[in-house]
């Protein structure tokens, strides 16, 4: 080794003393640590910056000094800056504050990054929004909904949050988000979403009659067509009905019709045809 150095040029003498000065030890576990830690192979080049590993860089990349100028600013500007004004607070010394910066932001970079919550304040709320103050003295959900109310989805909307708000405290805000001109009314039907927020008992201990729904001042002259929307697993056929429910029209009937579901035992799958009601009575979905 001595003569192939002393070839290029090199002080045998000055690096034998490097070489077995202590600072050896301290380069030896860099490396150790490199390929236990970082698990960076033979050769491989990398940049760690306050716990933050930029690599391995691939053969032929360079990573200059504006580079090295590039990731000092990001991380003043993200995290460095934050960190370092709060440490200077706490009266630290240079040297140990400057080993607490790296240390901290290493720890919160190594957290998971949260979406930050964002509070949005809308304008022209007094006219356009229906508001539900949440009880006070109690933690609430905010929730706020934007819907056009003349739709489907506003339909189904509705209930959902009447009863979420009888489950949870909240502070529900219902904002309109109407077209501007409507030549005819886009929505032709009338929905109701049988739900409740909880299981119910008669007096004896037993299940009480499930919810209903109810469809009150109906327009009477238009015909009306009666459908359900249940889950795909579902088969649901009426239990009583005198009339077509195909063609209704309220002026001509009364009483309309019934569908009932009694109880389901475990899961159903997809298609699979069950049977629902007591023995003296069967019903076949």
């Amino acid at each position: 080794m001595s003569s192939i150095l002393s070839f290029q040029g090199m002080d045998t003498n000055i690096f034998k003393e490097a070489f077995e000065s202590p600072k050896v030890d301290f380069i030896l576990s860099h490396a150790i640590y490199c390929r236990d830690v970082l698990k960076l192979k033979k050769g491989q080049r990398a940049v760690i910056s306050n716990g933050r590993i930029i690599g391995p860089l691939e053969d032929g990349e360079m990573f200059n000094q504006d580079d090295f100028h590039l990731l000092e600013n990001i991380i003043l500007k993200t995290s460095g800056q934050k960190i370092k004004s709060q440490i200077q607070q706490l009266g630290f010394e240079e040297d140990l504050a400057s080993d607490l910066v790296m240390k901290v932001d290493a720890l919160l970079s190594a957290q998971p990054k949260g979406e930050a919550r964002i509070e949005y304040h809308f304008f022209e709320e007094r006219y356009s929004a229906v508001k539900l103050r949440p009880k006070e003295g109690e933690t609430y959900f905010d929730v706020v909904a934007i819907v056009d109310p003349v739709t489907r989805d506003a339909q189904r909307l509705a209930p959902l949050l009447l009863v979420l708000n009888q489950l949870i405290n909240m502070n529900l805000r219902v904002f309109m988000n109407c077209q501007s001109k409507l030549s005819d009314m886009p929505l032709k039907s009338f929905y109701r979403y049988v739900l409740e927020p909880e299981i119910s008992f008669t007096a004896d201990n037993n299940f009480a009659p499930g919810p209903i729904a109810k469809f009150l001042d109906m327009p009477q002259s238009p015909l009306f067509t009666l459908n359900l929307n249940t889950p795909e697993s579902w088969m649901v056929e009426s239990v009583r009905t005198p009339y077509d429910l195909d063609n209704i029209y309220l002026e001509e009937v009364g009483e309309i019709s019934m569908f009932l579901l009694l109880h389901l035992n475990g899961g159903v799958f997809p298609g699979l045809i069950f049977v629902m009601g007591k023995k003296c009575r069967i019903l076949r979905c």
